[in-house]
């Protein structure tokens, strides 16, 4: 059935397993990468700012800070690009208007 879109045949994707997957449309490539790796590719410390930004209850916002914090953590490039656009003064600003979120699990330590 020819329905006007690209197709690739991949032939043998499963060791061991003598089958044919048809893919139709455009093929997108995934790399995986570690998440501070990803957040810097797409937008540094902006775009961790953001997820806290959005956080409208409690628990996303202690969720967001811990994803801000570990990627800090472990990504100088992110940690540097936070000191460079100023993120310390957006996050005060962004935690203050939030301030009817924060409770005590905003700042427990995750688990280990």
């Amino acid at each position: 059935m020819d329905d006007g879109c690209s197709m690739h045949v991949v032939r043998n994707a499963i060791p061991g397993k003598n089958e044919e997957a048809e893919i139709r449309e455009d093929i997108v490539t995934y790399r995986p990468q570690c998440l501070d790796v990803g957040v810097w590719e797409v937008g540094g410390a902006a775009v961790l700012l953001r997820i806290v930004e959005l956080a409208d209850n409690p628990h996303d916002l202690c969720n967001a800070l811990s994803i801000l914090a570990d990627t800090l953590r472990t990504s100088w490039q992110n940690s540097e690009d936070m000191e460079r656009i100023r993120g310390y003064e957006i996050l005060v600003a962004t935690l203050r208007s939030k301030s009817r979120l924060i409770n005590v699990m905003s700042f427990e330590a995750p688990p280990l």
